[in-house]
């Protein structure tokens, strides 16, 4: 069994293009040629895919499995606003890189379930994130590198309406979590792994086979090493955003309360009594209390 963890609006600048029937956002990170060859992508048996919707923060997720699969290669640093370590797919031309590697390969991609080779011997682990904080991470880096120069207000009805590319959020979820019972399909909350990094280090390692799961356990340096690796990267990701945004003079919106009420409407609509909601409601109150306390980074 698996764990669990045209443009639609009305708008006058086109923000999506079409690739193979489906929408995608127009953005310097996105390139049509590099989408194209992701669609193609033919995963290999014990190949490692981490997947997720745009900013949903999988970079934890990401040191996690390549030190798992690589114990005795360093983390390739990759100066990249987004994806420090592992870029996705739809980022870079992925084709011949991809066939010079040898499985197990670590691969990342932000396609929808439905436009994915889906492989039972490779295995497949799912990032969530909830809509709020992912809402607001996604706006902040369309605005800093120059992609969405609008309001939050805009910003999030087009994320609320799936109007962004790459489908709607709540679908995009939604898809994955029908996926819960799968046995090579891992769900992981970002925040959980954030908050835990030593659970989930634990539980990608048993997901991914017994082999992994001594490695950590027979390895106290190994398991050292990654959490290292995780503390020193959430310094690094804010010290990076924090230049980027200084130099667009950016302040980082917080949902209000009638946008905090569209946002719930929305997961009551596509989740009502699953266990995402329940999810996203826990989160919720915790989201709340660092508010009230101005704790929110």
């Amino acid at each position: 069994m698996a764990n669990f963890v045209d443009i639609g609006t009305e708008a006058k600048e086109e923000r999506t293009f079409t690739v193979a029937g489906s929408k995608f956002p127009i953005s310097t990170l996105f390139q049509k040629d590099n989408i194209t060859t992701a669609l193609i992508f033919q995963p290999q048996p014990r190949d490692v895919i981490v997947c997720s919707y745009p900013k949903c923060d999988s970079k934890y997720v990401d040191i996690i499995v390549w030190k798992l699969l690589y114990p005795n290669c360093k983390l390739p640093l990759i100066n990249n606003i987004t994806n420090r370590f592992v870029l996705s797919m739809e980022m870079v031309d992925m084709q011949e890189l991809l066939m010079r590697q040898k499985s197990p390969r670590l691969v990342k991609t932000h396609l929808p379930l439905q436009l994915i080779s889906f492989y039972k011997r490779a295995k497949y682990i799912y990032i969530i994130r909830s809509p709020w904080e992912l809402s607001v991470s996604y706006y902040k880096l369309l605005w800093s590198i120059g992609n969405f120069n609008e309001s939050f207000d805009q910003f999030l009805t087009l994320f609320l309406e799936g109007n962004l590319g790459f489908d709607c959020y709540f679908n995009h979820v939604r898809s994955w979590s029908r996926r819960i019972e799968d046995e090579n399909v891992l769900i992981l909350c970002h925040e959980h792994v954030r908050n835990n990094p030593r659970s989930a280090l634990f539980c990608i390692a048993a997901f991914l086979g017994e082999h992994y799961l001594k490695q950590v356990l027979q390895s106290t340096e190994l398991e050292k090493e990654i959490l290292k690796s995780i503390s020193a990267e959430k310094t690094k990701s804010q010290r990076y955003f924090l230049k980027s945004l200084k130099q667009r003079s950016f302040r980082k919106p917080t949902c209000t309360e009638k946008q905090m009420s569209e946002i719930l409407m929305k997961v009551s609509e596509k989740f009502s009594n699953t266990a995402v909601e329940h999810m996203w409601l826990n989160l919720l109150k915790k989201y709340e209390q660092l508010v009230s306390r101005g704790q929110l980074d």
